[in-house]
């Protein structure tokens, strides 16, 4: 009788123990998210994916969490996984002036022609800078994958309306290279730098045409 009554009583101690830890280790997904965002404005981008995570696992309809995955991923050059994320962010509603342009990054990055020109049908429903980014995204997509003509007549529009967008001016820079203007490219990504020091594909022009000026040099 004595070894059953401190069974039981161990066995609902047991419990309790369980209980508490359950309960002090399992965050809302309000403090999961909150975390990552912390962990973001860090540079911690491998912890905020953690985070991201936990908060799908507590709650899958979280637009933001899907957003801030897929930036996170297109931060560590994850492509296809940071499209996947913004792709849903996307369907689901989430700001277009947000999730657009990073989904027309990873669109860019991967050589989806398709994707871009599926976000393109809804262009007149889009900010003006979204539309520069969107345009400018698919315009070098297209010269990438040396389908000049498209991808120049996109180049073309985003310069003509000349919206005031780093995008416009990356634009602008492509054409000059385009045109063998090099001296010309290289001034507008130096300024483009100078205002956005991490823009990523001013940085990966920039050194094409370094290259590109060495050669000619030769």
């Amino acid at each position: 009788m004595y070894i059953i009554k401190n069974s039981k009583r161990l066995i609902a101690l047991l419990l309790v123990v369980v209980a508490v830890i359950g309960c002090s280790g399992k965050k809302s997904d309000e403090e999961y998210l909150s975390l990552a965002k912390t962990s973001i404005e860090q540079g911690e981008i491998s912890t905020a994916i953690i985070n991201l995570k936990n908060v799908l696992s507590v709650n899958s309809q979280s637009t933001e969490a899907r957003f801030l995955l897929g930036k996170s991923y297109l931060s560590l050059g994850l492509w296809i996984s940071a499209g996947k994320e913004l792709e849903i962010a996307y369907t689901n509603g989430y700001d277009t002036s947000l999730v657009i342009p990073l989904l027309a990054k990873s669109y860019y990055h991967l050589g989806d022609i398709q994707g871009l020109e599926e976000l393109i049908a809804q262009v007149d429903l889009l900010s003006e800078e979204t539309q520069t980014a969107l345009k400018t995204f698919t315009a070098l997509t297209y010269i990438k994958e040396e389908i000049y003509e498209q991808g120049i007549i996109y180049l073309y529009d985003v310069v003509e309306v000349d919206y005031d967008s780093k995008y416009t001016k990356l634009s602008q820079a492509w054409k000059y290279g385009m045109d063998d203007q090099l001296s010309d490219a290289i001034a507008v990504i130096d300024d483009i730098l100078n205002e956005s020091p991490d823009f990523a594909e001013a940085i990966e022009y920039n050194a094409y045409l370094y290259f590109k000026e060495q050669d000619m040099a030769k």
